[in-house]
């Protein structure tokens, strides 16, 4: 009986032993194709959901499971570790942080997600080689050629700013050059030291394979303080840099004034005021009020900030901006909330295709201010529209000398009409076709209380013969 206890505890404890065996696991890339783009030399990483069970830290971590070349030239990076037997995900990064990570194609992505599978499932204690693998690819590299590297000081002139603590660049070379993430403000910090003299020219040195980059310069740290690119030096938006090994030391790209296109800033001048207008008499208002935002302001696109109003209750609504004179890129809003970064009543339609936006600024309004000769006052959009308002098509001068007022607007039972100088001689109500729906004369008062009467709720055109001239508005009767 007791021989018969000890061999069936020697069979569980030979199980368990077998159920508890680690795997020695080696992995293998090739980065034949790739330039190694990591500021740390040659630190290329693996990150998955091996790595707690491996013994390091936390799962999908980079920059601490590293692979070594072993084999000097010939670019194939290699790491060993000891698993269990299981299912795992992976991928391999050029560098030592997420921004620098591979996309496996969907062939040898088990879940599709640009994840490797290794499955060790049903392994015990077997060493297992995974066949060596092209960087971002399924197979084996194809010795393309490797692009070439080159020294890069990258420029910006902010001599027309006010400067805050921190100039930073963000753009898509940020991982080539070996910082975090691509698109990172704040992560790649420009200096004013060149020559030792600080100058506002502000520099960054680095080194990039051959290609073409964008780029903004950002008077900060966060998006809001970044530079609004010209149309006519920005490319989707941003600056543009094409690296090429033309044999030189270094490649020096700038210096840009910083929101401009020219290589040196030109003399300020004084900033101008921009009143920005749109009409909303074919909109059911938001009680939260109508904004503006844009780059036009400081920091940029704050979209809950900026209320404009509409004083004589016409259903225009304004804001004033003091600005420098160039581009600007902006929408209106209909109502806001307490995110200021939230597009929630936001114009939702394609400016550039509508044709008064400007590519480069995506789908947002565009107004060219650079040449402007002092304070404007721009165009009524209707809002959503590029269309122009109808109320801009009447005689405003005629409308200011004498002070008429059409109000509130929308009105709920009386529409008030008042001018401060000359008399009212003929009221015209019409719906949005053009027709009469009703007409009153020989008024001759300067004040006129329309009544709402049997008019349905809606929009109207309301047409008022002063002086023998007409002045038309759209008015709404809730």
């Amino acid at each position: 009986m007791k021989t018969k206890f000890l061999l069936l505890f020697a069979l569980l404890m030979s199980t368990a032993i077998g159920l508890q065996a680690q795997i020695n696991v080696t992995l293998q890339v090739d980065m034949a194709e790739q330039a190694v783009l990591s500021s740390v030399n040659d630190t290329i990483s693996v990150a998955g959901s091996f790595q707690a069970a491996a013994g390091f830290p936390a799962d999908w971590t980079p920059g601490v499971v590293l692979l070594t070349d072993t084999t000097a030239g010939d670019s194939i990076y290699t790491v060993t570790f000891n698993l269990p037997a299981g299912s795992y995900e992976y991928k391999f990064l050029n560098g030592p942080a997420w921004g620098t990570d591979e996309s496996a194609p969907n062939d040898c992505s088990p879940s599709n997600n640009g994840n490797r599978g290794l499955d060790l499932t049903g392994f015990a204690g077997t060493d297992t080689i995974l066949p060596v693998v092209c960087f971002a690819s399924c197979d084996v590299c194809q010795n393309v050629s490797i692009p070439d590297t080159v020294d890069v000081v990258l420029l910006i002139d902010m001599s027309n700013e006010d400067i805050a603590d921190t100039i930073s660049v963000a753009g898509n070379f940020q991982a080539a050059a070996g910082f975090p993430n691509d698109w990172t403000p704040g992560a790649t910090i420009m200096t004013d030291t060149m020559g030792g003299v600080a100058d506002s020219i502000y520099e960054l040195h680095m080194t990039l394979p051959e290609g073409s980059y964008g780029y903004k310069t950002i008077n900060g740290t966060a998006w809001g303080f970044d530079e609004g690119v010209p149309s006519a030096c920005n490319v989707g938006g941003n600056r543009e840099m094409v690296i090429v090994n033309d044999g030189s030391m270094m490649q020096t790209v700038g210096p840009f004034c910083f929101g401009q296109c020219e290589e040196n800033c030109p003399a300020i001048l004084p900033p101008i005021m921009v009143t920005f207008r749109v009409d909303m008499n074919n909109e059911i208002l938001s009680d939260s009020g109508v904004f503006a935002a844009g780059n036009m302001q400081e920091p940029n696109w704050i979209k809950n900030r900026d209320v404009m109003t509409d004083d004589d209750g016409d259903g225009i609504y304004a804001f004033t901006y003091e600005i420098l004179r160039g581009e600007y890129e902006f929408k209106f809003f209909n109502g806001a909330n307490g995110d200021p970064g939230s597009d929630e009543f936001s114009e939702t339609a394609d400016f550039f295709n509508l044709g008064c936006g400007n590519g480069g600024f995506g789908n947002n309004r565009w107004v060219d201010l650079t040449n402007a000769v002092g304070d404007t006052v721009l165009p009524v959009w209707q809002f959503n529209t590029c269309d122009r308002s109808f109320a801009t098509s009447i005689d405003n001068d005629l409308k200011t000398e004498v002070g008429f007022k059409a109000f509130p607007n929308p009105a709920n039972t009386v529409l008030n009409l008042s001018v401060d100088l000359k008399r009212i001689e003929q009221i015209e109500m019409l719906d949005m076709s053009g027709r009469t729906i009703r007409r009153q004369g020989n008024i001759n008062n300067t004040t006129y209380q329309l009544e709402r009467g049997s008019l349905a709720p809606g929009l109207y055109i309301l047409k008022v013969r002063i002086d023998g001239n007409d002045i038309t508005q759209k008015v709404m009767f809730e």
